[in-house]
C-alpha cells in the first residue's frame, strides 16, 4: 500500500489491490475515482483502485505512480498521520512555550536582571588587590622593587566614600647587602563626604531608583510582548476558525447549488421549465465551486499562518475544535478606566519615565552646586631594614599621622551645567504633558471601544435575525418553484443572499470576540483573562 500526500492540494492518494475482474480479464486495470470532502472541507480524498496486473500494465502503474510523486512533490507521508485538534488555550500554551519573539524577550531578561544587580552592589564595599615588580638601575647600583597591596572602598547613602588602602614595598640592593635593604609597610584609612554637590542620600540613591524603575519598564515590555503575541494568536486562530466554517458554508451552497441543477433538469424534462433556464443554475453551481476552492486556499493560509506564531513544523496538520459562541457582555467605562490606569503598560511606563524626568531635574540642580568636601585620614606607617620591624610598627595604631578638612570648588563659566538643568525642566514638563494627554486619549479610546463592542453585538442579533429569515425566503422559494410559481432567477439570489447571510452572522461573531480581545490587550488584563503569569527565570 502506498500513501502520497499533497500538502498544497490537500489531497491523499491511495492505491490498493481490489479483486474486482472486468469481463473475463483478471489482468485489466480497473480504476474507480472519486473524491470525498469531509465535515469541515479540509482535506479532498480521491481513492485509485487497480486490480492485478501484468506485465504491461505494471508498467503503466509504475509510470503512474512516479508522474503522481512528481506532481504531489515531497511531502509524502503515511495516512496514518494524525491531525492534531487544538483549543484555543492550548494554541496559546504552544505559543508561550515556542514562538521565538517570547523566547528572546526571555533572553534579554539576563542583561536587564544583571543591570539591576549592577546598580543594587553601589553601597557593598569593593575590594581590590594590586602588585608590582620592577627593576632600577643608577650609577652607584642596581635594585629589585616590589610593591603589594590592598584597597578596600566603601560608599554609603550619604555620598561619604570610606577608603582602606594597606601597601607594602621592598628595595633589595642586587649586592645582597643586608644594610642596603630597605621595607617600607603603609596603612591609610581616609574619609570624604561631599556637602554639595553629590551628598545627599536622594541624590546618591537616584541611580538605585532609576534601575528599579527601569527594571520595571523591562518587566512591562516583557508584559507587552506576551500580550501582543497572544493577542496575535487568539486572532489567527479565530480567523482560522472562520475559513473553517466558510468551508462548511461553500459546501453545503454548492449542495444547494447542485440541488437545484437536479430539480432543473426535472422540470425541463416534465416540460415545466425552459431549457435555457437552466444556463442560470449551471453558471451559479460554477461560482459555488470557484468560492469553495477559494476557501480551501483561505484555509490553508490561515492554518500556515496560525503555524508560524506557534513556530512549529508548517507540515503539522492542526485543526480548530472551539465552537463560536457569543455572549453580551456589560461594560462599564468608569470600571475601564480604572483597569486601564492599574494594568495598562503604556500608561505605567509614561508615569515611570515622569517619575525619571524629575529624579534626573534633582540630579541635574545638584550637580550645578559647588564642590564642598569634608576630609578625614588617618595613616600608620614603618620603613625599615627589617621586614619585621615594620610590621611591629604598622601594628602600633596610637602612633599614626591624622588630618582633617574642607575642600571647596567653584565653577566659574561652565553653561553645560546650566545647559543639563534647562534639559531636564523640559523633559519634565514634557514628560507631563505626555501623561496628560495619555490620560485623555485612554478615556477616549474606551468610551470608543465600548461604544464599537455595543454596535458589534447589535450586528450579532441583526446577522442572526436575517439569517432565519433568508433560510426561510428560500425554502419558501423552491416550494414555489416546484409548482411553477417562481423562476431560476429568484431561487439562485435567494441562495446566494443565504450565503451572504450565514457569512455575516459568523463574522460579526467573530468580530465581536476579536473586539472583546482587543479591549482586554488595550486594558493590559490579556495575561490575566487567559491565566498566563509572567515567568522569573528563562523558560
Amino acid at each position: 500500500m502506498i500513501f502520497l500526500n499533497s500538502s498544497y492540494a490537500k489531497k491523499v492518494i491511495i492505491f490498493t489491490d481490489v479483486t474486482q475482474v472486468v469481463g473475463k480479464e483478471s489482468h485489466m486495470m480497473a480504476f474507480i475515482c472519486q473524491v470525498f470532502i469531509n465535515k469541515n472541507g479540509n482535506n479532498g480524498v480521491l481513492y485509485l483502485a487497480y486490480s492485478k496486473l501484468d506485465s504491461k500494465m505494471n508498467k503503466l502503474y509504475t509510470s503512474l505512480v512516479i508522474f503522481l510523486s512528481i506532481l504531489l512533490g515531497p511531502n509524502a507521508y503515511s495516512l496514518n498521520q494524525e491531525v492534531k485538534r487544538i483549543t484555543l488555550d492550548e494554541a496559546i500554551a504552544l505559543a508561550l512555550r515556542y514562538n521565538r519573539t517570547i523566547e528572546t524577550a526571555y533572553l534579554n531578561r539576563l542583561t536587564e536582571k544583571f543591570d539591576l544587580k549592577v546598580a543594587q552592589d553601589k553601597f557593598h564595599p569593593d575590594l581590590y588587590i594590586s602588585s608590582s615588580i620592577s627593576q632600577a638601575s643608577n650609577e652607584k647600583k642596581d635594585s629589585l622593587n616590589s610593591q603589594i597591596g590592598a584597597e578596600g572602598l566603601l560608599t554609603i547613602p550619604t555620598g561619604g566614600q570610606f577608603s582602606l588602602a594597606w601597601t607594602q614595598s621592598a628595595l633589595k640592593p642586587w649586592q645582597n647587602s643586608e644594610n642596603d635593604d630597605n621595607f617600607n609597610n603603609d596603612l591609610i584609612l581616609s574619609f570624604k563626604q561631599p556637602l554639595l554637590k553629590g551628598g545627599g542620600v536622594d541624590v546618591n540613591q537616584a541611580s538605585q531608583v532609576i534601575a528599579m524603575r527601569q527594571e520595571q519598564e523591562n518587566l512591562l515590555n516583557l508584559k507587552e510582548t506576551l500580550i501582543n503575541t497572544i493577542t496575535q494568536v487568539i486572532r489567527t486562530y479565530r480567523n482560522f476558525l472562520l475559513s473553517q466554517r466558510n468551508i462548511e458554508i461553500s459546501r453545503l451552497s454548492l449542495e444547494r447549488s447542485k440541488n437545484l441543477l437536479e430539480t432543473n433538469r426535472i422540470l425541463i424534462a416534465e416540460g415545466r421549465l425552459a431549457r435555457v433556464e437552466i444556463i442560470q443554475t449551471e453558471s451559479d453551481l460554477a461560482n459555488q465551486e470557484f468560492s469553495f476552492q477559494e476557501n480551501k486556499n483561505t484555509l490553508d493560509s490561515n492554518r500556515l499562518q496560525l503555524l508560524q506564531l506557534l513556530d512549529i513544523d508548517r507540515n503539522t496538520l492542526v485543526e480548530p475544535v472551539e465552537s463560536i459562541q457569543v455572549k453580551e457582555i456589560k461594560l462599564d467605562e468608569n470600571t475601564l478606566q480604572q483597569t486601564a490606569f492599574a494594568n495598562q503598560p503604556n500608561y505605567l511606563q509614561a508615569l515611570l519615565s515622569h517619575e525619571n524626568s524629575q529624579t534626573r531635574l534633582l540630579l541635574a540642580k545638584n550637580n550645578k552646586l559647588w564642590e564642598l568636601d569634608v576630609q578625614a585620614r588617618y595613616n600608620v606607617s614603618g620603613s625599615s631594614d627589617s621586614w619585621i620591624e615594620t610590621q611591629k610598627n604598622v601594628g602600633n595604631l596610637g602612633e599614626g599621622d591624622y588630618s582633617v578638612g574642607l575642600s571647596l570648588r567653584i565653577p566659574f563659566g561652565d553653561y553645560t551645567l546650566e545647559q543639563e538643568v534647562v534639559r531636564a525642566k523640559v523633559g519634565f514638563q514634557q514628560s507631563k504633558i505626555n501623561l496628560i494627554e495619555l490620560t485623555e486619549n485612554i478615556k477616549i479610546a474606551i468610551t470608543d471601544a465600548v461604544r464599537s463592542i455595543n454596535m458589534r453585538w447589535k450586528q450579532v442579533k441583526l446577522a442572526q435575525k436575517a439569517l432565519k429569515l433568508s433560510e426561510k425566503k428560500l425554502e419558501i422559494e423552491l416550494e414555489k418553484l416546484k409548482v411553477n410559481l417562481s423562476t431560476n432567477f429568484k431561487v439562485v439570489s435567494f441562495q446566494n443572499d443565504l450565503v451572504i447571510a450565514e457569512n455575516n452572522e459568523i463574522s460579526t461573531k467573530v468580530n465581536y470576540l476579536n473586539a472583546l480581545t482587543d479591549l482586554d490587550k488595550f486594558l493590559g488584563i490579556t495575561l490575566e483573562r487567559w491565566g498566563v503569569q509572567i515567568q522569573k527565570e528563562i523558560p
